[in-house]
């Protein structure tokens, strides 16, 4: 079942890429109210929970962006590794 918080997220990531979202995840708690997101774009984005004028919102603050002959399938997020966010993105390289 999706809640209306799902809605909201949703809507919220709107227009936080240039094309269709594949994938979000959210990140181990230890980092805060942290989500990445995996776009058809071929970029990653981590995001984190701020408030502005007293509403959750989330600011990009990392991307990853892969050149175009190659593309992003998916992402896995490793367990925390020197207090750091680890991803590893999974390829397919175009030779």
């Amino acid at each position: 079942m999706i809640s209306k918080y799902s809605y909201i997220l949703i809507f919220k990531f709107y227009k936080a890429h240039e094309a269709p979202i594949t994938k979000i995840q959210w990140v181990n708690p230890i980092f805060g109210n942290v989500i990445v997101s995996l776009g058809a774009d071929n970029i990653i984005k981590i995001w984190k929970e701020t408030i502005i004028d007293s509403k959750i919102c989330y600011k990009c603050i990392s991307k990853i962006i892969i050149e175009k002959d190659d593309i992003i399938t998916d992402f896995d997020i490793c367990p925390q590794v020197n207090g750091k966010i680890v991803l590893l993105p999974y390829l397919i390289f175009r030779f």
